[in-house]
């Protein structure tokens, strides 16, 4: 059962830079998110990409079955979606 806080306590916050960062970091991923979804993982069927964006039609570009880190990953997803934004024209 999770722990409830105390009503007295102030709930947690996150800080304001949070979303910045990764904006600043991966800027086509934090766009995309405004028009589509991603997915990070393996599913068990369907595909072997690590990494994949999708919007209501359903997968606009995936990724590699692997990456050395998931840093790598996210800037592979980030190249990924730009090209895609471009080719559709979403700015």
């Amino acid at each position: 059962m999770p722990r409830r806080r105390a009503p007295s306590q102030a709930p947690s916050q996150v800080p304001s830079h949070a979303p910045d960062a990764f904006a600043g970091r991966y800027p086509h991923v934090a766009r995309w998110l405004q028009h589509g979804y991603v997915e990070i993982g393996w599913l068990e069927s369907g595909t072997d990409s690590f990494v994949r964006a999708l919007d209501m039609g359903g997968m606009v570009w995936e990724g590699a079955p692997t990456y050395p880190s998931l840093d790598d990953a996210l800037a592979a997803l980030d190249a990924g979606v730009a090209a895609f934004m471009a080719e559709q024209g979403i700015a």
